[in-house]
This record gives structure tokens, sequence and C-alpha cells, in this order.
């Protein structure tokens, strides 16, 4: 080190009056050598002299970016620039989403006074979340009943064993169980299995219930019947219903999936590139309502090679629902729902099918549809299992068997007429031209009830 360099390490020493690690003052050093240079290049002045860093706040997001683009001094300027207009956009997306939650809930406590926290509460569905403080309140009816007082895990161990028996006796699954246990964990988190009390005895009772009585499985919806149905709801004028009916088989629908569609969830086929499939987006992460399981964005093509219209009508109700709120296909934001009915008036008219074509003795419920898709693909060789397996969107293979059952289309076919059989094939290969004229016909109506 030279006499010169060695000096200026010595006024850092004396200029900072405490002790300096070999780092800090090689650090000092490369400073002082940069602004001798500086110096040397730059005449004296104001501008160009070492500044001291100022203590004080620290700049802005839109200060940072102003210092890397020094040359944009106008508003206008300042108003196209790209930066900028991403940070505005933040932050007026920020402010949206702030007022649009304290529409929804208001600013307070809540844990602290006993009731459930916001997030908390949204840690299942609002349906769930009734279904639990429904079967809690059977729980409680019963206590009341015997006359036992719930004042300790002991005890509350000790009912909950005597209702599940008492439900069981009632000839009830264990479906029963497994909900009341899911509510008390819920609504009472100190029983959950990471809380301080435990109901061991409650747990070993729901182990023998599953034993006794194990749950019933529903029986899958053949196609035949299927298509049966949707062919009578459209001579009866239900349309809409008709095409739900056949969508919610061919794409293993839940109901609330089903119910919950808009119209912009019907995606076309993008011609070029070979993406010539129609595609259903289910829960769309913007939309903020997440599947049964939790899912976002889950996708389903409609590639059903019996049923290869679905995805044109479905555009065609969408192109229709639309027209009637007068906006076009860019203008939708989200917000039309792609069907007219509600989830009550689709089920009366199911039960009331099912009634008059003679079926209740094997439909019992709408939900058969979700079983009778994989099972028919399944028994005709259709998909792989893990093909159904992805379009089902089931987590775990021990969840798809209980939808996937092949053998049980035939055991129900067996117990229907072959006439009605073929009166659903007849319905299903016609199928196309039944809903677009009978939506024709809706849209004709429309128009006439406007005029």
């Amino acid at each position: 080190m030279s006499t010169k360099e060695a000096k200026k390490e010595g006024d850092c020493k004396k200029m900072i009056g405490v002790p300096l690690t070999r780092g800090v003052l090689k650090a000092q050093r490369d400073r002082l050598l940069e602004r001798e240079a500086l110096g040397k290049m730059l005449p004296l002045s104001s501008e160009n002299l070492p500044q001291g860093k100022k203590r004080g706040r620290s700049p802005s997001p839109r200060q940072k970016v102003a210092r890397r683009l020094p040359n944009l001094k106008t508003k206008e300027e300042n108003k196209r620039d790209p930066l900028l207009c991403a940070l505005r956009g933040r932050r007026e997306k920020l402010k949206m989403r702030k007022e649009e939650r304290e529409k929804k809930h208001k600013r307070r406590l809540r844990a602290l006074v006993g009731e459930v926290g916001i997030l908390e509460g949204g840690s299942v569905l609002e349906s769930t979340a009734k279904s639990y403080s429904k079967q809690l309140n059977k729980f409680y009816d019963f206590a009341e009943k015997y006359g036992v007082e719930i004042n300790s895990a002991e005890v509350m161990d000790q009912a909950l064993v005597d209702w599940c028996d008492m439900q069981y006796l009632d000839g009830h699954s264990h479906d029963q169980g497994d909900l009341m246990k899911a509510a008390v964990e819920f609504k009472l988190p100190s029983f959950a299995k990471d809380g301080d009390l435990k109901l061991p005895r409650f747990r070993r009772t729901l182990k023998g219930w599953r034993k006794k009585a194990p749950s019933q499985t529903r029986l899958p919806a053949p196609e035949a019947l299927v298509f049966a149905l949707s062919g009578w709801m459209c001579q009866q004028g239900h349309v809409e219903e008709a095409l739900y009916n056949a969508a919610t088989h061919s794409c293993y629908l839940r109901p609330s999936e089903g119910h919950g569609l808009m119209t912009c969830d019907i995606v076309k086929p993008v011609r070029i590139g070979g993406m010539n499939q129609h595609v259903l987006v289910l829960a769309p992460f913007e939309r903020g309502e997440s599947t049964k399981t939790g899912q976002y964005d889950q996708t389903v093509e409609l590639d059903d090679v019996r049923l290869p219209t679905l995805g044109g009508l479905l555009c065609e109700q969408a192109e229709r629902r639309r027209a009637l709120k007068g906006i076009s296909e860019k203008q939708d934001t989200g917000d039309v729902c792609l069907w007219s009915f509600a989830a009550g008036g689709y089920l009366k008219v199911w039960r009331e099918g099912v009634r008059v074509l003679g079926l209740g003795h094997v439909l019992q419920s709408p939900y058969q549809n979700r079983h009778g898709g994989p099972s028919r693909d399944r028994l005709l060789k259709l998909r792989s299992l893990a093909d159904v397996q992805r379009r089902g969107r089931w987590m775990t293979t021990s969840s798809l068997r209980i939808y996937e059952k092949p053998g049980r289309v035939q055991q129900v076919l067996n117990q229907v007429s072959a006439d009605l059989i073929s009166f659903g094939e007849k319905c299903r290969l016609n199928f196309a031209a039944f809903i677009s004229d009978g939506l024709k016909c809706k849209a004709r109506q429309a128009g006439a009830d406007r005029t």
C-alpha cells in the first residue's frame, strides 16, 4: 500500500472514530478514490461534488420509478409511462378490493367477542357451515331432551356416544356421525385434532358405526335414461333443463358446479394452432368462488364422442342469454348466468320426469348423473382410468372408485323396459335438433314478449 493510500485510511479512522474492520476500511478507501477520480474528470462545482446521504423518509414507489426515468417530466408523459401505469393499476385494484370487502363485512372485532372470524368462516362453504350448525343443534336438542348438562369434555364425549347409538337405532348410516364430527371440530375448535380437548370414545364409536352401517352409494344413471329424461323435458318445454341434464352427465359435473356456470365459462375453440375443442372453465379464480374441494380454474373439455354437439349447444345457450341482457361476448364481464332456472326449479322438473317415466326405483337424485358419466365411459372403453379421474377432478383413486361402476349400469338397464331404452337412444341421436329448435322457439317467445 502506498503512503498516500495509508494516509487516506488514517483519515477514515479519524473521521469515523470507531474501530473498523478490514472490509469497511476497504470500502471507505474505494469511495475516496472514486471521489478523487471524479474530481479529476469533472470541473469542480456543486453539481458534481459527492453529496452525503440525507436522513429522512424512504422514497415512495412512485419516486423510485421517477428516478429510473429522469427524462419524463410532464404529466402527459407520466400517464403514458408503462411502469407508472402498472403502479396506478395496482393501487386502483387494491382500493376496489378494499371497498368490495368492506361492503360485505363490517370492520370490527369478532374472535375476541366469541364470534367466528371472517377468514375462519371462509375455510368452508356457506352451505357447509349452515349444515354444521344444523347438525350441532340436533345434538343440543338431544342433550336437552335427556337433561344432560354438558360441563366438561368427558360429559361431552359420553353424550356424543349416546347420540350416535340413538341415530344408529333410528336407521341412519355413519354419514350422520361423520357430519357431527366435522360440525363439532368446526364450531368447537378445542375438540379438533390439534386442540387441547379430546373425544376418544366418540372417535371409537364412529369407527364401529362405519363397520356396522356402511354408507349407501348412489347407483350410476345410465346414458339412455338421462336422455330419456331430457327428451321428456324438451317435450314439456323445459329446454334449458334438458340441456343442463345432459351436460352434467357428459362432463361429470356436480349439481353446484352446473348451476353456478356463467356465460363466459363456455370457451369457444381457437381454429388456429389445433385448439379446436370447446372448453368448460369451472370456478375461475377471478370470481373468488372455489369448487366443493377448494379448487380454482378447473377445465373440462367438451369432447364427448357420444354427444359431440354439446359444446356448440352450450355456446348457443350462452349467446341467447347474452342477447337477452343486451350485451356482446366482448362485453361479458362474468355476471350473466348460463341458466334462467333455479336449482329448486330443475329438481322439481327432474322429479316429475322420473315419476312420469316410472324410473323412481332406479333414479333418486340428479347427482347420479355424475356417477353415470364415468361409468359409461369405462363400460364403453371411451376413456382410460386416468382420463376419467382427470375429467371428474377427483384427487385420489379411492374417490374415483365410488363413482366408476360400469357393471352397475347394466344392472340398472336390466330393470328398465326396452322401449324406454330405445326412446332414450333416439333422443341422444337427435338431441342437437331438439335443443336448437327449442332454444330458437324460446328466443322468438322472448322477442315477442319484449315487443
